[in-house]
């Protein structure tokens, strides 16, 4: 599965000569003696090394047998492993890679903050919708009791107020007046309540959702690396990066 290499070196007499043959693929190769590595790796630079030699791309074409495999990728530990590739079928390999000390505590606390964000921002909603949904439902039936007393008034100032003013017209104004400002008033109450009710709201489906979503320790240790299983539709690639 490979070329030779051929070097000439002049040994003198009692002397020690160091030879450094280096072996190169063989590109015409017999199909028998050539196996596919195929490596599943994150989507993150890396450097693969097979047999202390450079390897590029994830699939590999080597000679089959025993090789030592060295995989850097980048926030990950270094990998070292010894693999054997046969000739019958690829050899799917996907390296169990860990963080680096610096990158598992940033993600580490990545997630804390992520999920102290989300309780935070859920207690804070809770008591927005404490005070906004009491609020908006008093203030409901207000307005309701304003308006059907308005009604009334109506009816009562027409049929008493519309073409002479005797003395039961006075209190009608007035309060034709304090029904005006309490409806005003009511309104008011009805942007504040509402905003606060929505906003509450949003913010805790926000808040749930940083909650629900953070990863635990384990899922960060997870995604330092991929994860092939078998399922009845072929192999399936697990892990996020």
């Amino acid at each position: 599965g490979y070329l030779g290499d051929t070097h000439r070196v002049h040994v003198g007499d009692g002397a020690e000569v160091d030879v450094t043959l280096r072996v190169t693929p063989d590109p015409n190769a017999p199909p028998e003696t050539i196996g596919d590595l195929q490596l599943v790796l994150p989507e993150a630079p890396a450097v693969v090394r097979i047999d202390d030699e450079p390897a590029i791309g994830n699939t590999i074409r080597v000679r089959i047998g025993p090789h030592r495999i060295t995989i850097e990728v980048s926030g990950r530990e270094p990998w070292t492993s010894e693999v054997r590739v046969d000739a019958s079928a690829a050899l799917q390999l996907a390296p169990p890679l860990l963080w680096t000390p610096a990158q598992r505590a940033a993600r580490t606390s990545a997630a804390d903050t992520q999920r102290a964000a989300g309780i935070g921002l859920s207690f804070s909603a809770a008591a927005l919708l404490v005070i906004g949904v009491p609020l908006t439902i008093w203030n409901e039936l207000e307005i309701t009791h304003t308006d059907a007393r308005i009604v009334t008034w109506n009816r009562e100032y027409t049929a008493n107020c519309t073409t002479f003013v005797p003395a039961t017209c006075t209190p009608l104004r007035a309060e034709g007046a304090s029904l005006e400002a309490s409806r005003n008033t009511q309104d008011t109450f009805r942007w504040i309540s509402l905003t606060t009710t929505v906003l509450g709201a949003a913010a805790l489906g926000v808040g749930l959702i940083l909650w629900a979503t953070t990863p635990t320790t384990a899922e960060i240790d997870a995604a330092a690396h991929a994860s092939l299983r078998l399922t009845p539709g072929g192999l399936a690639l697990d892990g996020t990066f």
